[in-house]
């Protein structure tokens, strides 16, 4: 049962780390694009300093 109860809490967290990620290359785009920060941290309802930081940071080669 133990096992059950960790597989879904690293279930959940990967699909935490996932979201996270998914809104990270979003700011990224909708930055790029020509998007404001303003009206990109109302989109993706994240604080305008996180969006800052964000397209500050080089994207990690893969």
């Amino acid at each position: 049962m133990e096992w059950e109860r960790q597989r879904a809490y690293d279930f959940e967290s990967g699909k935490e780390a996932g979201a996270e990620q998914k809104a990270v290359e979003a700011a990224r785009s909708l930055y790029e694009n020509g998007v404001s920060l303003e009206i990109i941290a109302k989109s993706l309802n994240m604080p305008v300093e996180k969006i800052k930081e964000i397209v500050k940071t080089p994207m990690p080669v893969v």
